[in-house]
């Protein structure tokens, strides 16, 4: 299984159409064939910058790459804020990829 977490920090104001817009899009990732236990979620700690997280799962190497092409193709890369290589829409971001010991 492979993990994917990505927080970020939106260049967008927050409440503003284009934050809104943007989370909406990012929601829809969940309807990827191979994307399991879809999240995302608001930030409501003071310890870091980032305001949003989102959060999903794949069974297999697989899955996780099908997932990367349809978000290369996705509506989120029309305001050029979720593409991978190019997050030219967040402030700050982190993207982090686990797998759980034992898949190795």
């Amino acid at each position: 299984m492979i993990c994917h977490s990505v927080v970020f920090k939106l260049k967008y104001p927050k409440n503003s159409k284009e934050e809104v817009k943007f989370l909406n899009a990012a929601k829809d990732l969940s309807s990827i064939p191979g994307v399991n236990n879809f999240r995302c979620l608001r930030q409501i700690s003071k310890k870091n910058n980032f305001d949003y997280g989102i959060f999903m799962e794949f069974d297999t190497q697989e899955d996780y790459e099908r997932f990367r092409t349809a978000v290369n193709a996705s509506v989120l890369l029309e305001h050029q804020t979720y593409k991978f290589g190019n997050t030219s829409g967040f402030f700050n971001s982190l993207n982090l990829h686990y797998t759980i010991p034992g898949d190795f």
